[in-house]
Parts: structure tokens; C-alpha cells; sequence
């Protein structure tokens, strides 16, 4: 127990076997669940008894799981797709992790957890050579800091197929991208694949990194004599670039993890603007007091709802009590906790409701293009939100008026979501995106939605504030007040999970505009019974 608590201290919870205590410990730590091992017991991760379940415990350490395991094989470094992505900014938990290790020559697999892999392969694979493994970098991944093999190396190493699969990533990546002619020409030197670096060379002049495609045609003259066309490398033909890509591209900068988010909200945008436009076109408006009527027709079960769904162990007479005022003295600080929550979205709902109908021109569509979405309205929800938990002691005050400033984990999600410092480029690039007028109000309705999910600029309630600015910018529309149950958590969810990884968001749009639709069904029988 003293190694454990030291252990604890230390914030030191990951590590390989050779650092646990004597095996009569190790017997007493696990009967008291004070350990968790991956499969293969290659590395433990140390947890508290309240952390009854192994593995939440490994998927919230595993980038530390990961470093842990390149020490093991060290020299080691992350490659390939998985260095892609890091330098691309995007710490999500993935399938597979990419390695190049220098130990041995042999190849390995690790498994973190059922499903998701750590593939390990040796620097002379295939050429047999034993060369050294390659340049590093070292890059801070979820509090972790992990080697990554460096850029002019990855140039060089990420073949056809791991282009096709992560094209709009490596555009981005390469548009912004600068290395050193004499380290690019020392990769060259140690592994020469003029085919590969012609293509990235391609690739880099047509998101407009001249300065890049000129240092890569360079590195190549100096070597071979083989000018590889447009045709042998793919480029124009197998590999051709997303519109939203080329959108985003133009418009960036020299932050390949902010480019990488305006070419995922591009994208989100076009996705939900197609899926959306067909249903969007057959839903009945209506005008600013029957929306408004019908809307608080909806709180209470809404309040319920949207409340229940984020894991609030509430009851609809919870909700009646609190939206008739009822006092609460004497209730135990859980139920005060829950009262609060319940007592926060009423007062948030009726903020924005409130905002709807002030918006000018509503119910017009014309009204919906020009809603009120700026990061200072958004900070508006979230403030009704919590205000009353402020008041009862709960939370402090200085947490509500600005983005959050730690890093926080999704439970039971392979998303992570970026860091603090990020945030405020990343909400501005959000809101400008969601006031872009080429997508209807439904489709940008949903893209705000997704977008506060998929940033969670907030410690907690990104959820319910998510869900109060869709129902906002319907409202300005003229569209019904829409209400996601809880009993819908787990395809709600697993939709959501499914376009923050794979950025499909089909089956969130199906999703979303489904609820409006019943909505709008709802709202007609309403007026009908009127």
C-alpha cells in the first residue's frame, strides 16, 4: 500500500512490470483492484477502488500506455499514419498504432485493449539493412510526451495506401509544413524513394507550399535523373483532392491542427447540407407565436429529457417542482446537485426562447441565416446554465465566463477533444462556419450542434448547450422546438462517436432530422388540438 500510495502521489500511474513491488504485493494490490493490465500483462496501470472498471481505466491512460510501451522497445518512435495525425493535431484513440522500433528485428503487437492494437515494426523491415532508427521529434500528446519520427522522414515512409486513407490529412499537414534541405537530403540519403517523395512534392504544390515542393524537387535532382510524372505518382488521378480540402487550404495558415478543423467543419457542413436540403424542403413553418407557444408546450418534457440523457437520475416531478419554484430546503447534496442541473437548463431554456424571439424578422428563413451565433452568445447558454449551481455553491463563479482550462476526456470515447490553449481560435472558427449562409437552417442547426460536441469547450454541459443553440436556431426558423429522448441515448451517442472519428456524419444527420421531423409531426397535432 505504501508503494501504491507513492505511486498515486507521484501522478506516476503507468508503467512496465519490472517496477511493481514483490509478487506477494502485487496479490495483495490486485485483490484490492488497485491495478489494472492490459491483455499479455506488458504494462499496469495503477487506479483507485472507486474505478471499478479495467477498461475505462486503460482507455483513459493510453497514450500512456503507448509511451510505456515505446520505452519497452526503445529506440522506438510513433510513424507513419499515426505520426500523421499527431502533427495534424488529432489525439483521438485510435485502432492501431504505428511504430518503428530500433531493438531488435523483429515485429510485434501489443494490445492496449480488446480491438486496438499497437503494431511494431523493425527499422530494417524490409530491406534488412540494421540502420539506425530514424530522426525525432518529440510531441506532448495528452499530457504524454511521446517520440515521433520527424517530418522528413514520414516524407519518405507513408506509402500510397497511407495517403488514400488520410489524403485530407496529409494535404493539410503538408500545407504547412517546412523542413531543412540538409535533413531532408540525409533521410533521402538513408532511404531513397524518389516515387514517394515525388508524390508528396506533387501533393505540396498543389495546396500551395511551393517553398516545400521546390526543397523536395531539389533533394530529388541531386539523386536521380528520373523525372516521375503526375501519372506514376498518382497525383491528379488516384489521388484527388476533396473540395472541402481545397477550401481549407486556401484559406489557412501556417497551424496544421487549425486547418485540420476548418477542413472537418467544411466538410461537416457539406455533409449535413446534403443529407439535410431534401428534408429541410418539406418541413411546415411556422410563425413566431405558435413557435414560441409550442416551445414552452415542450419544456418540461425537454428539461427532462436533455437532462436524463447527460446521466441525472431525475423524475418528471423533479421537473414540475422546479419549474413551479417549489422550495428545496432540506434535500441531501445529491438531490441539490440534480435540482440545480434541472433548475439551470429551465432558466438556459427560457434565455434562448427568449433570444428567438427577438431575433429580427423571425420566423423567416432569411431571419434563421442571420441568427445571433457568436462565441459571446454561446457563453451566454452556458452561464443561464449554471448559474443557479453557482448560487447554491457548486461551481465557481470564474468558470463560467470563459472557455474551459484544463483538458478533459469523453467517457467511454475514443474522441479527444483539444486542448484548452486551442479553444478560443477553434469556437471562432466554429462560429464563422455556422453563420456561413450556403447551408439551410436546419443543416446549420446540426453543424452547431456537432461542433460544440466535437470541441466541448466546456469542463461539462457541452451536451445540453449543444442542444439548446440547435433548438435555438430552429426556433428563429420557424421550425419546432425539437426534444432528443433519452431512451435515444445510445444511437444518439454512438452517431455523434461516429462523426467525430470517421467525420461521416450521416447517420447524425439521419439522426437529427429525424427528431425534427417528429417534432414538426408533434407540433401539427399540438395546433390541431388547439
Amino acid at each position: 500500500m505504501a508503494w501504491w500510495r507513492a505511486r498515486t502521489a507521484a501522478e506516476s500511474y503507468v508503467g512496465l512490470p519490472d517496477t511493481l513491488p514483490s509478487p506477494a504485493a502485487v496479490r495483495v494490490l490486485d485483490q484490492r483492484g488497485l491495478i489494472a493490465r492490459p491483455p499479455g500483462d506488458w504494462a499496469f496501470v495503477v487506479r483507485s477502488p472507486a474505478q471499478t472498471d479495467p477498461l475505462r481505466v486503460l482507455r483513459a491512460n493510453y497514450w500512456a500506455l503507448v509511451a510505456t510501451a515505446l520505452t519497452r522497445y526503445a529506440p522506438a518512435a510513433l510513424d507513419r499514419r499515426t505520426a500523421l495525425r499527431l502533427y495534424a493535431g488529432d489525439e483521438s484513440i485510435r485502432p492501431q498504432v504505428d511504430v518503428r522500433h530500433a531493438a531488435n528485428r523483429s515485429a510485434w503487437h501489443l494490445t492496449v485493449f480488446s480491438g486496438y492494437v499497437l503494431t511494431l515494426r523493425p527499422v530494417d523491415e524490409p530491406s534488412g539493412t540494421g540502420a539506425a532508427l530514424p530522426a525525432t521529434r518529440l510531441l506532448r500528446v495528452a499530457g504524454v510526451t511521446l517520440p515521433v519520427v520527424a517530418p522528413e522522414h514520414l516524407l519518405l515512409s507513408l506509402t500510397l495506401g497511407d495517403i488514400r486513407d488520410a489524403l485530407d490529412l496529409v494535404a493539410i499537414w503538408l500545407r504547412s509544413l517546412i523542413v531543412g534541405m540538409a535533413a531532408l537530403d540525409e533521410a533521402y540519403r538513408a532511404t531513397p524513394r524518389p516515387v514517394l517523395l515525388r508524390r508528396m512534392a506533387h501533393l505540396a504544390a498543389d495546396v500551395g507550399n511551393a517553398r516545400l515542393a521546390a526543397t523536395m524537387e531539389q533533394v530529388l535532382a541531386a539523386h536521380t535523373r528520373s523525372m516521375l510524372s503526375r501519372a506514376n505518382t498518382g497525383v491528379g488521378t488516384s489521388l484527388v483532392l476533396p473540395r472541402y480540402v481545397e477550401r481549407s487550404v486556401a484559406g489557412g495558415g501556417r497551424e496544421a491542427w487549425l486547418d485540420r478543423y476548418r477542413a472537418t467543419f467544411l466538410r461537416a457542413a457539406d455533409q449535413l447540407a446534403e443529407r439535410l436540403a431534401p428534408l429541410e424542403a418539406g418541413l411546415a413553418r411556422a410563425d413566431v407565436e405558435v413557435t414560441m407557444a409550442f416551445a414552452r408546450e415542450a419544456k418540461l418534457e425537454d428539461t427532462y429529457q436533455s437532462t436524463t440523457i447527460e446521466g441525472y437520475r431525475v423524475t418528471r416531478e423533479d421537473v414540475q417542482a422546479v419549474l413551479a419554484g417549489r422550495p428545496h430546503q432540506g434535500r441531501t447534496p445529491d438531490e441539490i446537485e440534480r435540482l440545480m442541473a434541472l433548475t439551470g437548463y429551465s432558466q438556459a431554456f427560457d434565455w434562448v426562447l427568449g433570444q428567438a424571439r427577438l431575433s429580427p424578422g423571425n420566423p423567416s428563413v432569411a431571419a434563421g441565416a442571420e441568427a445571433t451565433i457568436t462565441e459571446a452568445f454561446i457563453l451566454d447558454v452556458f452561464l443561464e446554465l449554471w448559474s443557479p449551481s453557482v448560487n447554491a455553491g457548486l461551481v465557481e463563479p470564474s468558470d463560467l465566463r470563459r472557455w474551459r482550462q484544463r483538458a478533459v476526456q469523453i467517457t467511454g470515447s475514443d474522441h479527444a477533444p483539444p486542448s484548452s490553449d486551442k479553444l478560443t481560435p477553434l469556437m471562432r472558427l466554429l462560429v464563422e462556419e455556422v453563420r456561413d449562409t450556403r447551408v439551410g437552417p436546419l443543416a446549420r442547426a446540426a453543424l452547431l450542434h456537432w461542433g460544440v460536441v466535437h470541441v466541448h469547450p466546456f469542463m461539462d454541459g457541452n451536451g445540453r448547450v449543444a442542444r439548446l443553440l440547435m433548438n435555438y436556431l430552429l426556433a428563429v426558423s420557424g421550425l419546432a422546438w425539437t426534444t432528443i429522448r433519452a431512451e435515444e441515448r445510445r444511437p444518439y451517442f454512438r452517431a455523434l462517436e461516429q462523426a467525430h472519428l470517421t467525420l461521416d456524419l450521416a447517420p447524425l444527420a439521419d439522426f437529427l432530422g429525424g427528431a425534427v421531423r417528429r417534432a414538426t409531426d408533434e407540433r401539427a397535432v399540438w395546433m390541431a388540438s388547439r
